[in-house]
């Protein structure tokens, strides 16, 4: 830069020299020295501005290989943290002699050992106490368009394991009792609540939840559904009505939700419970599902209501109907003849219908999530008496659910399934999947499923004896 101003006062001095000299010239020489005065002014002007965009030129050469390598720098620093695997599991808390220990695994679910030994996977409990508020709207909804149908309605909200096993250190324990309380204040005077708090708390001492399942176990399910024959007036079944079965060696959910391996090392059994003096017929409609919808069905068909699974099968849950893509019937039953239950649920329902064949004398099992019909036509067609709803609590507080039972209740019926027709998509409603974080159980992102992840039967795992023949 020193340069070039110094060479640009030497040619502006020679400039003004040469024009005074200029002045003192004749004419027709002064014109034609002015013309090449003027000529080298503007190639000396026009190589400095060469020099500048040259200048320049580099500079943001410069600058954009600088701005890359910041930018080649940030990306491997990023491709570095991603191959630095973060651990699955975390340990918050373990007692000096390593018998008690307390692990946050996949998802925030919580694994603990108590003093025991006993080794339980929890989700994590995030309820909020007024999170039902939709759930109770959409049900008091069905009470005023059953009115004048002489139906009974039941509300029936599963407490989370957690609710009654959460480690002091973690806390939280009650805030669901609560909030199923909370929810149940809101409901219409024709809706029934069925708390099954006091019941389940009464019974902890006992298998009530399965310790490697997300589900409540069919122990606990047996009590709930005594809760709900006490509600209707009619009577239960003793144990003594029932033969136990086992699945030894079971590993449910919680361990691969959790990636704890702490779980898969502490098998449990699977005691399930069949009547014994009960001549029944089970018939079934089947939902081929696509995107988390039903897109067709099945005609009617009988098949077996159990579905004997073998020791050591993750899939033992699904001995009740085989799972939850099915809507069931089961007539013949013992119980009261004028009286028809419908179970609206998700999979923490399926372990009811069974307990109470000496209660009902028809009962009707869809699960809300696929049944693709209009509930309130079903129920009249059907000549439903008693009518609950029975879900978990993290799908009863998540929005989308509520969002589901008003759709069916307004949604204009289609009968699709002996067709293979695709139904169209229900108003106002995304393609549900059977994903859901139980930490985020009233989030948007929350869906139709009971814990964490895909609760349905592992594929690959089939039903012991001839049963499998009907999945």
């Amino acid at each position: 830069m020193t340069n070039l101003s110094s060479i640009s006062r030497h040619l502006r001095a020679v400039v003004l020299v040469a024009l005074g000299l200029l002045i003192m010239l004749p004419g027709d020489l002064s014109g034609g020295l002015t013309d090449e005065i003027t000529q080298t002014a503007s190639a000396a002007s026009k190589k400095k501005s060469k020099k500048k965009k040259s200048k320049k030129k580099r500079r943001s050469k410069k600058a954009t290989r600088s701005k890359s390598k910041r930018k080649s720098s940030r990306k491997k620093r990023r491709s570095k943290k991603r191959r630095t695997p973060r651990p699955v599991v975390t340990t918050l808390y373990a007692s000096p002699d390593g018998c008690e220990f307390i692990h946050r695994g996949k998802r925030g679910i919580i694994v603990s050992r108590d003093t025991a030994g006993v080794v339980r996977g929890m989700a994590p409990l995030t309820t909020m106490a007024y999170g039902g508020a939709d759930y109770a709207a959409a049900i008091n909804r069905y009470a005023g368009a059953l009115a004048g149908d002489s139906v009974r309605l039941y509300m029936l909200i599963a407490p989370s394991q957690g609710e009654y096993y959460m480690p002091d250190r973690i806390g939280g324990r009650g805030s669901e009792a609560r909030a199923i309380r909370n929810t149940a204040a809101m409901l219409d005077k024709a809706v029934t609540p069925i708390l099954v708090d006091s019941i389940m708390r009464a019974h902890t001492d006992e298998e009530i939840y399965s310790r490697t399942d997300h589900h409540w176990s069919p122990r606990g399910g047996r009590y709930a559904a005594a809760e709900l024959a006490r509600a209707a007036g009619l009577p239960f079944l003793p144990d003594s009505h029932y033969r136990a079965d086992t699945v030894h060696n079971y590993v449910g959910t919680m361990f691969m939700f959790s990636g704890d391996s702490a779980v898969s090392k502490a098998p449990e059994e699977f005691v399930w419970f069949e009547p014994i003096d009960t001549n029944y017929a089970s018939t079934f409609v089947d939902y081929t599902i696509n995107g988390g919808r039903a897109v067709s069905e099945s005609a009617p068909h009988p098949a077996p209501f159990f579905r004997p699974y073998p020791d050591g099968s993750r899939a033992a849950y699904c001995t009740f109907m085989g799972g939850d893509y099915h809507a069931v019937k089961v007539t013949g039953l013992k119980g009261d003849p004028s009286r028809r239950l419908l179970i609206v649920k998700d999979s923490f329902g399926n372990a009811l219908p069974s307990n109470l064949f000496g209660t009902f004398g028809e009962i009707h099992v869809l699960d809300f999530r696929y049944f693709p019909h209009n509930l309130v036509r079903y129920v009249r067609e059907n000549g439903i008496t008693d009518m609950v709803f029975v879900n978990c609590i993290s799908i009863a507080f998540a929005p989308n659910t509520a969002r589901r039972l008003n759709t069916m209740l307004t949604t204009a019926d289609t009968d699709f399934g002996a067709t293979g027709d695709t139904p169209p998509a229900p108003a106002g409603q995304t393609e549900e999947t059977q994903s859901e974080d139980p930490a985020d159980n009233t989030g948007e992102n929350a869906e139709y499923a009971d814990g964490p992840d895909e609760e349905t039967e592992p594929e690959g795992e089939e039903p012991d004896g001839e049963e499998g023949k009907n999945k």
